[in-house]
């Protein structure tokens, strides 16, 4: 049984605790349990005991600060694990190509994500993982009618998989 926490705590955070829970103890945290992303400097180091640190919870610039925070930690702990939720936005085009240029700023944050990822990911001796799913039927894109969606349930258990296997790094999910 390992201690995880997922930065998170509706959407694809609550489907992977979810799936996770009966074999692990996971704890969620977010603003609405008093640990605002915003804020990692100052709760992060009461979770440094913990096994794995699911980075999921988008927050512009935030995710790359939460990576930068548990890999400072841990980078000298093989028996850590990172893993890192970013969008296959970075290296893909838009499925509705008239609107490339939304969500320009998402796009940004999670390059910058993928980026610090990559300087990161073999100086450490922790396991750090980056998943870049596709299209996830979130509220995000809830307006958006296509069948190219993943569900949350679907995409969690693509993670979890990831997770358990030591060889990969990095991974894009889509239908």
């Amino acid at each position: 049984m390992k201690n995880i926490i997922i930065t998170g705590t509706s959407g694809l955070a609550e489907a992977l605790a979810h799936n996770l829970e009966s074999t692990h103890n996971v704890v969620r945290v977010g603003r609405s349990t008093g640990h605002n992303i915003q804020d990692v400097k100052t709760w992060g180091p009461n979770f440094y005991h913990y096994d794995v640190c699911i980075n999921c919870a988008y927050d512009q610039w935030f995710q790359v600060v939460v990576l930068e925070q548990f890999y400072y930690a841990w980078r000298d702990d093989p028996t850590k694990q990172i893993i890192n939720i970013g969008s296959s936005i970075v290296d893909y085009a838009r499925i509705e190509k008239e609107k490339e240029y939304e969500y320009i700023d998402y796009r940004v944050h999670k390059q910058a994500l993928q980026s610090v990822f990559h300087k990161l990911v073999k100086l450490s001796q922790c396991d750090i993982k980056l998943v870049n799913p596709g299209a996830i039927d979130t509220k995000m894109i809830e307006h958006l009618n296509f069948d190219a969606k993943m569900s949350l349930e679907f995409v969690a258990k693509k993670i979890i998989n990831v997770m358990q296997d030591p060889c990969i790094k990095k991974v894009d999910l889509w239908l």
